[in-house]
């Protein structure tokens, strides 16, 4: 359908060029009956004055910055992803979990026909996606969501009173008032990835102890060159460095980006060598780790004027962004360009 006018979807702003995929959005997002096929439905509770929108749904609060000053609301993706977004990025939010479920869906497909799907070095030159899951591998725009409230049945936060210069929850998320992380997602966070071990034969003939952590993928920016090299719509890709491991979140974790993205630096720099190396040694540094690391960039004078404005990060899953990876790799000097 290329060069076709984009159908535009009758509830929303969503628009696309396929009339299948913008069908699967309407039953996806705006079912007739109220429920989507793939959200579970409850009774709507009460969320005190706020207005519900027309696609809130479910047990599903909304969090407001009440000293702000302004409209922004995040609410809890009614998919229990653990994602917390702003009201305008909600159906861009739907629309990832719907192409994600029919990425997999076309994945369980070819997998039932024997074709391995597993990523590798070794993909042969004639390899091509099928249209469906360009199409649905096209629609993640690969934009961030950032840390998130995880728990969209959780108790009201107790709000400690917000220090001069303390940014809100604009910048730093829903939880920006809240003292600590729950336990539970604490013992989450401590108890890390789930980690494998097993023996494989590699092309030498050797066997060797394999460890696999499961939240971890290597390998990838040598699949994604490979695929743009296929596509014929890419003109130009800019990927980073092969050595990078693509680090995502663990179920009901919240999102935590920023500190996705540092260990996603480390892992450049452990696995290149790089400057610096010598301090992460072992596995990927966890995210209560990273914490206590920027906690002691502060304590050391790296930036310290973040520390005010966030009113320190240790143990909350308030926001971070760019000035707290800088001063990570300041405290332990490396550039990370």
């Amino acid at each position: 359908m290329d060069g076709a006018e984009p159908l535009s979807c009758p509830f929303c702003d969503f628009t696309d060029t396929d009339a299948d995929f913008l069908t699967q959005h309407v039953e996806f997002c705006h079912p007739e009956n109220g429920a989507s096929p793939v959200l579970e439905t409850e009774e709507d509770t009460n969320i005190g004055s706020s207005r519900k929108p027309e696609w809130w749904h479910g047990d599903t609060p909304l969090y407001t910055d009440e000293d702000a000053g302004t409209d922004i609301k995040y609410i809890d993706c009614p998919t229990d992803c653990g994602e917390a977004v702003t009201e305008d990025q909600l159906m861009s939010h739907l629309d990832l979990h719907l192409a994600e479920g029919l990425a997999l869906e076309e994945i369980k497909s070819y997998d039932t026909k024997g074709t391995d799907m597993k990523l590798s070095r070794d993909i042969e030159e004639d390899e091509v996606l099928s249209p469906t899951l360009s199409k649905v591998l096209g629609k993640q725009d690969g934009k961030r969501q950032r840390d998130a409230p995880v728990n969209a049945k959780a108790t009201k936060q107790k709000k400690k009173p917000r220090s001069a210069g303390q940014l809100g929850i604009t910048e730093l998320g829903p939880y920006a008032r809240e003292p600590r992380m729950p336990s539970w997602l604490r013992k989450v966070l401590e108890d890390g990835p789930v980690i494998t071990r097993e023996n494989k034969i590699f092309p030498d003939g050797t066997i060797r102890k394999v460890e696999t952590v499961s939240n971890e993928t290597s390998g990838l920016i040598p699949f994604i060159a490979r695929l743009c090299q296929q596509d014929s719509s890419v003109d130009q890709a800019y990927l980073c460095s092969a050595n990078v491991r693509h680090i995502f979140k663990m179920p009901k974790e919240g999102g935590f980006c920023g500190y996705r993205n540092i260990q996603m630096l480390v892992s450049y720099i452990k696995d290149s060598n790089s400057t610096g190396c010598e301090h992460f040694p072992g596995r990927t540094p966890s995210i209560l780790s990273l914490q206590d690391m920027i906690e002691q960039a502060w304590d050391n004078g790296f930036n310290t004027h973040g520390r005010t404005e966030t009113g320190g990060i240790k143990g909350t899953r308030k926001y971070i962004g760019t000035p707290e990876v800088s001063i990570h790799y300041k405290l332990w000097r490396h550039r990370p360009y």
